[in-house]
């Protein structure tokens, strides 16, 4: 039998854990729908686009995917990629 002490410890891990674990996935689709945005922009991932994996930021990876999605020229997406903190 399980103590009511144990099964919430596990019960708060499990829950941190998959909230972990739904925000890394959710960053990495965001990531990825970044590159292709450019790419299908572009007609390539120029080096600039090599950043977008180092973004942690979930706001700034969605503000990107944003302005990227909105943007109607290779200027602007030059300019979006050049927003990206290093």
């Amino acid at each position: 039998m399980e103590s009511s002490t144990y099964r919430a410890l596990h019960d708060e891990g499990f829950a941190r854990g998959y909230a972990e674990g739904f925000a890394e996935g959710f960053k990495e689709e965001l990531s990825k729908t970044c590159r292709k945005l450019v790419e299908s922009k572009l007609g390539h991932l120029p080096p600039e686009a090599e950043g977008i994996e180092q973004i942690t930021d979930l706001d700034a990876l969605d503000r990107l995917r944003d302005r990227l999605f909105a943007s109607t020229s290779p200027q602007a997406v030059r300019a979006a990629l050049r927003s990206i903190k290093r």
